[in-house]
């Protein structure tokens, strides 16, 4: 899983703050959520992608809905899974660098 990381504008800022946060559950949630939290996707995601198919005339999300058996088995699925590794690599530019 590669996560592309938020951070606010302006950390003092709400609308910056609450921007990037939203920015993470869209990003990060979307596949966290379900296996390592609740078994189902961000809150903040099923509202706004709820509300944009409402807007634009469609009956219902395109999210689709877990079942209380999915999210059970969402939940317990890291532990059936063997766990990646986190790492860090030290990287070096393949060229030099172009100056502007």
């Amino acid at each position: 899983m590669n996560i592309e990381w938020a951070e606010p504008k302006d950390s003092t800022n709400p609308d910056d703050v609450e921007a990037a946060e939203r920015a993470l559950q869209m990003m990060c949630g979307w596949f966290c959520n379900p296996v390592f939290v609740n078994g189902d996707y961000p809150d903040i995601m099923k509202a706004r992608l709820a509300s944009a198919a409402k807007a634009s005339g469609l009956d219902r999300s395109p999210l689709p809905e877990f079942t209380e058996e999915e999210k059970q088995f969402n939940r317990g699925e890291l532990t059936r899974r063997r766990r990646g590794r986190m790492y860090g690599r030290r990287l070096l530019p393949l060229c030099p660098p172009v100056k502007y």
